[in-house]
């Protein structure tokens, strides 16, 4: 999967790709209860913790995994069944209603989540930022590469991505439905370059900001919170074109959808949506204890 695609999905490029990747793969319930080990191993790529700052997340995480467990997993319940219902008398509707819930759910999360990110970056050592930058130029090579390939090459890797999250919600697509894909993603605005320019700012700038003395935390919180503002007209107009041709494919590809594959979104989004309150069933009857506001020292 291309970069561009995984830094934008959460962005409107279409209700469905969004849910898709918010809750697709094997294993919804194991990722979900495990989420700590997987964040832990995410996060060992940019640093790596010491014995305090592992204690630290592990308390933080908790807290925030049981608020998100008992507070907002019944939310994302209500905004499946939602969708499931009013999918089969106007998708369009639906979509840009679900597309905007998406946008709430993340900007909620990350709320709740920024104290978190910020107390943990702020205790990193000088050593531990100099190995942090180090590392996320290594990561870059992969987003430069991306933006380095022919836009056909792209475009196909996108047509590959969106075909293979719509096959989780409606089943197997028949050939003029992956043809519809393949043309319609064909002309996509390539972004590779624009997102990889403004990930590479996001970098600078929160690097300038752990190297102030003190820690810039308000600079760290706006990059977590409205990172947005820094995308600048170039990158504005591709999100607007892109979202736009997603959009209006997911749409006509919904009308395209055999009765069989009908049935199959609407059991597999009232699937999700009964996970998210088995999930949220699971919660342990009294919250885990707080955790410090920074790190032990």
């Amino acid at each position: 999967m291309t970069r561009g695609f995984k830094s934008h999905a959460r962005l409107r490029l279409g209700a469905l790709a969004c849910a898709c990747l918010l809750l697709s793969g094997c294993g919804i319930k194991l990722a979900y209860n495990n989420a700590d080990r997987l964040m832990r191993w995410w996060a060992s790529d940019y640093v790596t913790f010491t014995a305090e700052q592992r204690a630290y997340f592990d308390l933080a995480f908790a807290e925030v995994h049981y608020w998100h467990r008992t507070s907002q997993l019944p939310i994302y319940r209500d905004g499946l069944l939602r969708l499931a219902d009013a999918l089969g008398s106007d998708p369009e509707t639906a979509l840009v209603a679900f597309e905007a819930e998406i946008e709430g759910w993340g900007e909620t999360m990350s709320a709740r989540a920024a104290p978190v990110a910020i107390a943990m970056l702020a205790s990193l050592s000088a050593a531990q930022v100099d190995d942090l930058e180090r590392r996320m130029a290594r990561s870059n090579r992969d987003y430069e590469r991306d933006a380095r390939k022919p836009p056909a090459a792209v475009t196909r890797e996108y047509a590959k991505d969106y075909a293979d999250g719509m096959k989780r919600f409606v089943g197997r697509l028949d050939r003029d439905q992956r043809a519809l894909i393949e043309s319609r993603l064909a002309t996509l605005t390539p972004d590779a370059q624009a997102w990889l320019d403004l990930r590479l700012e996001l970098q600078s700038r929160m690097l300038a900001a752990l190297r102030a003395e003190p820690v810039d935390r308000a600079v760290l919180e706006a990059l977590m919170l409205d990172f947005e503002s820094l995308y600048g007209p170039e990158l504005e107009a591709i999100m607007a074109t892109n979202e736009g041709i997603f959009r209006r494919l997911t749409v006509d590809l919904l009308g395209a959808l055999t009765p069989r594959q009908r049935q199959h979104l609407d059991d597999r989004l009232r699937e999700w949506a009964q996970i998210c309150a088995e999930l949220h069933d699971e919660a342990e009857p009294a919250a885990p204890p707080a955790a410090p506001a920074a790190v032990a020292t």
